[in-house]
């Protein structure tokens, strides 16, 4: 496991996902009575290809002959003569520019407003969402009554069954092209109905992405699709499944160790092509859900748009893509179910040397096979242990963390690589350097004990925290259920508060480094065993040579520094940060109070966050 890690460490390093072209194009529009010129420029890295402008106005469209190559940096004109309307007023121009990139036709969208006469533009609030496009999803907008909306979308974006509701326009919209992945801008346009001596206009922009179908992978020639990981999945059971049957015709201690290994081995192929099947190919799910749902299929009130954004945010971690997953997903999880395939069993063999009597993996894999057992056997024989749901639960946690932890890693080894290449010797150039390489040092040690787990290393899981209550305030403090968790408290006691300045800022910003040390002193003193949920064994040494929960007094401690020198958290919040962490500190004392190392070392440390104080 040890090599494992280095190799994922080395390998993710090397690897790179196959990219399309950088292409970025600006759109400008002007008008001036019947003449509208449209501006493209291309501000990416690469050639644009087969660029074309299209122009409409009032239900007339133009073309421009097509550009067909716009250099980086190069800019192209285009003029169209349009005709006025009969009406005087404000009128929308719509321009779409499309290009090639990677043999697909591929676009981005304007609106500008076209004055005649009597220039009339609507000033009502418009509520237009941000987007995140996979599949497909509904848009609901509000708006008020009288006014048409069009939704203007690149073309590859396809937008239909528009409707008017009670409280204004929903559509459905339709990814074309999933394979690409993509930031846009997209129109709203608010019009007069047909009837108005002078034509008003309400032009509002807002954000949409569209993001990969499924989560992308290393590249490789071969893409496996679901029947693979489906059939891996049901090999490794059937194989898993008859060696066991066969092997325990004996007495378990008498079962061979190149046998226990490989029935080990087998039923790990079965899990982790389950989890990958779920992990590449769950995203059928929120697409489900987002094209049947949106905000306004929720009541107004005090639980429908709480209920709304926690659902919405739930779905959309099924997607394993953003900033939190999208590293594991592009450099590590193929290797990982790489190794689980190919060098899992020497592994097994050779250095874990599983004993079916203390082996936790064992016994839950008892319970998997006994309901099958008892079918075969025509008798009763379900099998539960203590050790079946510690390895339950140690499942749980290394299926949340690994995947967050692993990209959360590789994200800061990249980031602080471009802190570097902006690197001088400024105090708060250091001082965000200083900090964020702390950071790092301490999620890759939390990396690195998720996802290593050996007798060598005196890490083993021993037990996993046991009450709801200590799950849900630690996975309360992690995405994506802190990006709700902690909405009903972030609200402030003062409207504006400043942040201050000068010497005590820097001073401020000098302690929240050395409690960022302090922190990770006490990641560097679990070393291996540092996980959360879980006892992988009693560390006294370094930091918890003083206290017993170093790291969450450092953390509460700079929060709270933040909050009242950088004004960037507000009071409530911090004030549940702080009730949520002693939470985690109680349950995590309760859960150790089991182990009579842990007894003995509470004698040893009384002070649970500052010594002689607390």
């Amino acid at each position: 496991m040890v090599g494992l890690a280095l190799a994922v460490l080395v390998l993710t390093l090397a690897a790179r996902a196959a990219r399309a072209d950088n292409i970025s194009l600006n759109i400008d529009v002007s008008a001036r009575d019947a003449e509208v010129v449209v501006a493209v420029k291309n501000t990416g890295r690469d050639p644009a290809r087969q660029v074309q402008v299209e122009l409409e106005l009032d239900g007339r469209v133009q073309h421009a002959p097509a550009v067909a190559r716009l250099a980086p940096r190069e800019a192209t004109l285009q003029r169209f003569q349009v005709v006025l309307p009969q009406r005087p007023g404000t009128y929308p121009l719509y321009a779409r520019v499309s290009y090639l990139n990677e043999g697909q036709k591929l676009s981005l969208v304007h609106v500008a407003p076209l004055d005649h006469e009597r220039p009339s533009r609507l000033r009502v609030p418009l509520e237009l969402p941000e987007l995140r496009l996979r599949g497909a999803t509904r848009v609901a907008v509000r708006h008020e009554a009288g006014y048409r909306l069009r939704l203007f979308l690149p073309s590859e974006i396809a937008v239909s069954e528009p409707a008017r509701t009670d409280t204004g326009t929903e559509a459905r919209l339709e990814n074309r092209l999933p394979q690409f992945q993509s930031s846009y801008t997209y129109f709203a346009v608010l019009e007069t109905p047909p009837g108005e001596s002078v034509h008003a206009t309400g032009i509002y922009r807002a954000r949409v992405s569209t993001v990969r179908g499924h989560p992308p992978s290393l590249g490789w020639p071969l893409r496996p699709g679901p029947w693979f990981f489906g059939a891996v999945a049901a090999a490794g059971f059937a194989i898993a499944f008859t060696l066991y049957r066969r092997g325990t015709r004996r007495p378990e201690e008498q079962i061979p160790l190149a046998r226990v290994a490989l029935i080990r081995w087998s039923f790990s192929v079965f899990t982790s092509s389950l989890l990958f099947l779920g992990y590449h190919h769950l995203y059928v799910v929120p697409d489900w859900f987002f094209a049947n749902f949106s905000a306004h299929s929720f009541p107004d009130g005090l639980l429908g748009r709480p209920s709304w954004r926690v659902l919405q945010t739930l779905a959309e971690r099924l997607y394993f893509d953003g900033k939190d997953y999208d590293y594991f997903t592009s450099h590590v999880a193929d290797w990982l179910y790489l190794y689980m395939l190919v060098g899992n069993y020497p592994v097994l063999r050779w250095v874990i040397k599983p004993d079916p009597a203390t082996c936790k993996y064992w016994h839950l894999m008892r319970t998997f096979f006994a309901p099958l057992s008892s079918i075969l056997d025509r008798k009763l024989c379900l099998f539960w242990s203590g050790r079946s749901k510690v390895a339950a639960l140690t499942f749980l946690v290394k299926m949340f963390y690994v995947p967050l932890l692993c990209s959360w890693a590789l994200n800061d080894i990249y980031h602080e690589g471009n802190l570097l290449r902006s690197f001088s010797l400024d105090f708060f150039v250091i001082q965000r350097f200083a900090v964020d390489t702390l950071v790092l040092i301490d999620v890759s040690i939390f990396a690195f004990g998720y996802i290593v787990e050996l007798p060598q290393l005196k890490n083993a899981i021993r037990s996993v925290e046991p009450t709801l209550l200590g799950w849900v305030v630690c996975l309360m403090c992690y995405p994506p259920f802190n990006s709700f968790s902690y909405a009903p408290f972030d609200y402030g006691v003062l409207d504006s508060y400043d942040p201050i300045q000068g010497f005590w800022r820097r001073f401020a910003l000098a302690m929240i480094a050395i409690l960022w040390g302090i922190y990770t002193w006490a990641s560097v003193a679990l070393a291996a065993r540092a996980s959360n949920l879980t006892n992988r064994g009693i560390v006294c040494t370094g930091p918890y040579a003083y206290v017993r929960h170093p790291a969450y007094i450092s953390k509460v401690s700079l929060w709270v520094i933040e909050a009242i020198v950088l004004a960037n958290k507000n009071f409530f919040l911090v004030i549940a940060l702080v009730v949520v962490y002693g939470l985690r500190a109680w349950t995590e004392e309760r859960h150790l109070s089991g182990d009579p190392d842990f007894l003995a070392y509470r004698k040893q440390v009384r002070w649970w966050f500052i010594p002689y104080v607390i």
